[in-house]
């Protein structure tokens, strides 16, 4: 079974075994101490399955609302649509992960394979889709998909929150690609009049009408925008391990950034050693997340090139 659907089985059969529990009088000694047992039972398997070290791509999403006829049907054309949007999701979560600010703003997304879930059950008592990467054999660490999964749950999660400043916070750290995706997933769930529940490892999503139109909301009042930008300034330094650069611009702005995925180990080390406090040009892509109504955007940095000036 999917280990997040186990995850959710046992969690309500516990959940019914405690209401249970509550209901056995004093006088029912034996029944008490049968479904204590249970109880136990039922905690430590939780427990076991909740310490497994996940490593694939799992999710399960469950659908309501006007496209669902109860246990009986959803609409096809609905649900085509939205797991196409959530993929997507994944998709340029894992793209904008991979290949940072390089990415392209339109056209194919990389990583499309790679990220790529298949419909490996249906949840009883309700519609919903378990999602599942396949692979031929369980990886010892974490897979590439099963962290964009996480990802893309963690965003759905915080476009949901009424202040529009967490999730401002939270995508100003991806490519504006991915707002745009998430962005098309909230309102194809809005116009076709859908509710959601997203789970996986890490996350328990509900998503009702009311806070799907926050959402919307959300994601149409934040704009993301990428340009390239050059400054003359001071080189603090670079690091290889994390790829951060430090630069004191003219202007006495400090920056902070990533570099460019393109620019090689090699290269990173030699403007660390011949570079750093001397004054360069650097040319960069800076990323501006802005939400309406804020005078403070939220800026990103990438270094693409470095000149020296001196």
């Amino acid at each position: 079974m999917n280990i997040v659907l186990k995850q959710e089985a046992l969690r309500a059969e516990i959940a019914a075994t405690k209401a249970q529990l509550q209901q056995v009088s004093d006088g029912d000694i034996l029944g008490r101490i049968g479904m204590e047992q249970r109880l136990e039972e039922l905690q430590s398997e939780l427990n076991e399955i909740e310490n497994i070290h996940q490593t694939i791509a799992e999710s399960v999403i469950y659908f309501g609302g006007a496209p669902v006829q109860g246990s009986s049907g959803i609409s096809a054309m609905f649900a085509a649509e939205a797991l196409r949007k959530y993929q997507d999701l994944v998709t340029v979560v894992l793209a904008s992960d991979r290949c940072g600010d390089s990415l392209s703003e339109s056209g194919p997304l990389p990583c499309r394979n790679e990220s790529t879930l298949h419909i490996t059950g249906t949840p009883r008592g309700s519609f919903g889709f378990c999602l599942q990467e396949i692979v031929s054999q369980r990886p010892l660490t974490d897979s590439a998909p099963e962290s964009a999964v996480e990802r893309a749950n963690q965003l759905i999660s915080a476009a949901k929150i009424e202040d529009a400043d967490v999730l401002e916070e939270s995508i100003s750290k991806e490519h504006s690609r991915v707002l745009t995706v998430l962005s098309d997933f909230f309102r194809t769930l809005k116009n076709y009049g859908a509710t959601a529940r997203i789970l996986s490892r890490d996350t328990d999503v509900v998503l009702n009408k009311n806070l799907v139109d926050i959402a919307v909301m959300n994601t149409d009042i934040i704009k993301m925008e990428s340009k390239p930008v050059i400054v003359n300034g001071i080189f603090q330094g670079a690091t290889i391990v994390s790829r951060n650069f430090d630069f004191i611009a003219d202007s006495g702005v400090v920056i902070e950034g990533k570099i460019s995925k393109e620019i090689a180990d090699e290269l990173i080390h030699i403007m660390d050693v011949e570079y750093t406090g001397k004054r360069c040009t650097i040319n960069t892509v800076r990323t501006e997340t802005t939400k309406q109504g804020s005078k403070r955007p939220k800026h990103r940095w990438l270094l693409t090139d470095i000149k020296p000036l001196d």
